[in-house]
């Protein structure tokens, strides 16, 4: 931002370039007081950190998430059906491995409206997933393509475009720690607010 539109936004605030300033110097000064008073004193200990670790995995378990492309065939009505589906299912897997492109054999072939798209699915969460999803992408790497399994839904083959990637124990435990430490810092700050309200002396004169 080029000193020309700064002046021109703070005059839409009803503000000028003076007293901008001020509010800036005012705000670091606050900042150093709060540094010095609250944030330099906080500590988190390791024993914390241990006893945040397993609910924060669960929660990130819960947001992983797989980025897929499916090709999807409809469960027949008929159990003798099945076997007509899964000829279909392997032919559409041989065509896939001579190197025909999976997002239009998907518009091609899949009976679900994703097929429209590719096949696109986007990002799905795990928990959101079918056990059979999650044993398929279990021996995956990015970019596989499943053998054909069914789900009580149908028949699916799909394609790993991409996953969230798991976190490291250490950058589990330095979120954890920033997590705690900002924790702290609002309860020592809301504590030093009360304090100085009720220190503060207000003299009234008439």
């Amino acid at each position: 931002m080029t000193d020309k539109s700064l002046e021109e936004n703070l005059a839409k605030e009803g503000l000028n370039i003076g007293n901008y300033k001020k509010s800036m110097s005012e705000q670091i000064l606050v900042n150093q007081f709060l540094n010095k008073q609250v944030r330099s004193k906080i500590v988190v200990s390791d024993d914390e950190i241990k006893s945040q670790i397993d609910p924060y995995k669960t929660n990130l378990i819960n947001d992983e998430s797989f980025k897929i492309r499916q090709i999807f065939l409809k469960k027949p009505k008929e159990d003798a059906e099945r076997k007509a589906a899964e000829e279909k299912a392997s032919l559409i897997l041989q065509r896939l491995k001579s190197g025909e492109d999976f997002s239009k054999l998907a518009q091609e072939t899949s009976e679900d409206p994703s097929g429209k798209q590719g096949g696109d699915l986007g990002y799905v969460k795990k928990n959101l997933l079918a056990k059979e999803f999650i044993e398929a992408f279990s021996k995956m790497k990015i970019g596989d393509i499943s053998l054909p399994f069914w789900t009580e839904k149908g028949l699916h083959i799909v394609k790993l475009e991409d996953k969230s990637s798991a976190q490291s124990t250490e950058d589990i435990k330095e979120n954890i720690r920033k997590q705690l430490t900002e924790q702290q810092f609002m309860e020592k700050y809301k504590s030093l607010i009360k304090d100085l309200r009720e220190k503060a002396h207000i003299e009234i004169r008439l």
